[in-house]
């Protein structure tokens, strides 16, 4: 009988034990947690290879995995069911273009869900980088280098003639195809049987300098689309058969100067309208076949200036429409230049303002922007008969020129100077009867000199008196001159005759 009653509490014990249990694990909340994930990889590695696990936990249900945001779209891939992750697109795992890839993964169990990152360090694989400078002057040695599969050069990458003596075999650059980066120089140089750059399309960067120079018959430069900056100068030239720049579209920046000489087909440079800084200066000349300059719109500022000089063909220049500060601003023996459109909220040219030599060119109305300049020249424009487009300098300017401009036949458009510091010299100007626009001019500096001289039609000098008779210039001559008034003459109204 003991033995029974001894039993039945035994039971009764046991299953009160483990309703006890059941109700406190019942009355536990649920919950799910994910860890970041972060592991560093060489370069280049395999699809399909694992990178880890992910850690996340649950106390209800069956976790699910999914990956919701990736910094480079395409490259990751996650197990829905057990969390591994692995390499989807190996050609995303380039040290030279991205040194790490990032993500942020989502593990959910029944209506409970965790998001936690993960961050993929790329490491570096010297043995994709060849150390130092590399010449290729043959077609041979092409094919010899582009066997190593090498996505960087430290140094500078030479095709062509190193010393410009000869032209060389090449015709084939898609054994480069492999090269992302160059660290320093890209010369390319006397390859006269190169058509296309096939080869050069995944190149990002270029650290120096990249010449471009007597590739006679290269004929697109399309093949280089990924190039997005150039660490020094730009410099294009004799590139014969090239009609534009196509490609260059993703090109933002040039550390250096941009100089575009002698490329004798070329009609338009609209493709580097992408370009948004250039270090150095522009300088576009000698190219006979370009008609219409425009493009190069991204650009606000530009540190040395633009010379725009010798294009046979240029009629219109369109471009440059948000440029707001530059140091120089010449153009210079463009003998058919009719109409400048561009530079329309140019406000600043800091040093020199040049037109020169320039037979077609009637007026630059369109530049009233402008309200500072340094120096000015206007010189030996066969055409030009108005100055008005300069009507909106207010500030003093520290020397102007006007010189052998056969048709001009006013000064309206230096109306709103006030100072000019050091040098004013109007001479040469064959149909200049008088000097009305220099009415607003007050004061020059301590040392100026004001030259009017051999001006064979000029015979009124009235809008030098309040200059005159506000201050003593001590440098005022007048020469060969249809009239030639001293200051006095002109202080007692004999201006004119």
């Amino acid at each position: 009988m003991n033995l029974i009653l001894r039993s039945s509490s035994t039971l009764i014990i046991t299953a009160l034990t483990l309703f006890s249990c059941s109700k406190e694990k019942s009355s536990e909340p649920s919950s799910i947690s994910a860890s970041n994930f972060q592991v560093s990889i060489d370069e280049n590695p395999v699809d399909g290879e694992t990178l880890g696990t992910l850690n996340a936990n649950t106390n209800q249900g069956t976790l699910s995995f999914n990956l919701v945001e990736e910094s480079i779209e395409g490259a990751l891939k996650i197990n829905q069911s057990t969390g591994e992750l692995t390499v989807l697109n190996s050609s995303l795992f380039d040290y030279e273009v991205v040194n790490a890839i990032t993500g942020i993964y989502q593990v959910t169990a029944g209506d409970l869900s965790e998001s936690a990152i993960i961050t993929i360090n790329i490491n570096d694989d010297p043995t994709d980088a060849f150390v130092g400078d590399i010449v290729l002057d043959s077609q041979e040695a092409i094919d010899t280098f582009g066997a190593n599969n090498y996505n960087t050069i430290t140094g500078s990458l030479t095709i062509g003639s190193p010393y410009n003596i000869k032209n060389t075999s090449v015709i084939d650059l898609t054994p480069l195809s492999s090269l992302t980066s160059i660290g320093r120089n890209v010369k390319m140089s006397h390859n006269a049987a190169l058509l296309h750059l096939d080869g050069l399309d995944n190149i990002v960067s270029i650290g120096g300098d990249l010449w471009m120079v007597i590739n006679y018959e290269l004929q697109d430069m399309s093949h280089l689309s990924s190039l997005s900056s150039i660490g020094g100068d730009f410099y294009f030239s004799g590139q014969f058969a090239l009609t534009d720049l196509n490609g260059l579209q993703n090109l933002k920046t040039i550390n250096g100067s941009l100089r575009i000489e002698q490329n004798y087909d070329l009609t338009d440079l609209s493709a580097l309208d992408g370009l948004e800084n250039i270090g150095g200066f522009i300088y576009i000349w000698g190219n006979q076949s370009l008609q219409n300059l425009n493009g190069f719109n991204t650009i606000v500022s530009l540190a040395d200036g633009i010379k725009i000089e010798g294009n046979e063909a240029l009629e219109v220049i369109s471009g440059f429409e948000n440029l707001n500060t530059t140091r120089n601003l010449i153009f210079q023996e463009n003998i058919n230049l009719e109409v400048i459109n561009g530079f329309g909220v140019l406000s600043s040219v800091n040093d020199i303002l040049t037109f020169a030599k320039n037979n077609s060119l009637q007026n630059f109305n369109q530049l009233t922007s402008i309200n500072s300049v340094g120096r000015i020249y206007i010189r030996d424009n066969e055409n030009l008969t108005s100055l008005e487009g300069l009507s909106g300098i207010t500030s003093a300017v520290t020397n102007v020129y006007i010189e052998d401009n056969n048709a001009l036949n006013s000064l309206f458009g230096f109306n709103n100077i006030s100072m000019i510091e050091e040098t004013i010299e109007i001479k040469n100007n064959a149909m200049l009867q008088n000097l009305e626009g220099l009415n607003g001019l007050i004061n020059v500096g301590e040392s100026a000199y004001i030259y009017v001289n051999n001006n064979q039609t000029l015979t009124d000098f009235c809008a030098l008196e309040n200059l005159m008779m506000n201050i003593e210039v001590d440098n005022y001559y007048a020469s060969d001159n249809a009239y030639n008034p001293t200051r006095q003459d002109i202080i007692d109204g004999n201006c004119s005759l």
